[in-house]
């Protein structure tokens, strides 16, 4: 990898709404085309617990131009305590998250996911 910041393949924060919603749209169609690529995403900050894995799961939830629908991509943090739930952002607040996509399986093999990994915030 080059220095911090000239490596982005993709950089949401550079693109117009509708062209946001365009590419993370695409990433779910195709992902396949996307392993590998580092974003820079911003958008609010969420997380759910999952029961049923005992685990954590955290998404940075980016609006359309209307702000009437929003994507969802799923991270995977840098840092290890915070996929357990520390040190994270506020729920809802508006974070700005650098990370390289990967695809993944659920336990039962059915379903493809993708998601953003080693995800670190930056400076907006």
């Amino acid at each position: 990898d080059t220095a911090a910041g000239n490596d982005i393949n993709y950089d949401l924060t550079a693109m117009g709404a509708d062209m946001v919603y365009a590419t993370v749209y695409q990433m779910m169609v195709d992902p396949a085309s996307y392993i590998g690529k580092k974003f820079k995403v911003r958008g609010n900050y969420y997380s759910a617990y999952s029961e049923a894995d005992g685990k954590y799961y955290h998404f940075c939830m980016i609006k359309d131009a209307a702000a009437c629908c929003a994507q969802g991509l799923e991270l995977l943090w840098q840092d290890e305590g915070m996929n357990m739930h520390e040190n994270c952002p506020k729920e809802d607040e508006v974070i700005t998250i650098e990370g390289i996509f990967e695809t993944y399986k659920d336990d039962e093999g059915k379903n493809i996911y993708g998601r953003l990994k080693d995800v670190v915030t930056v400076p907006d």
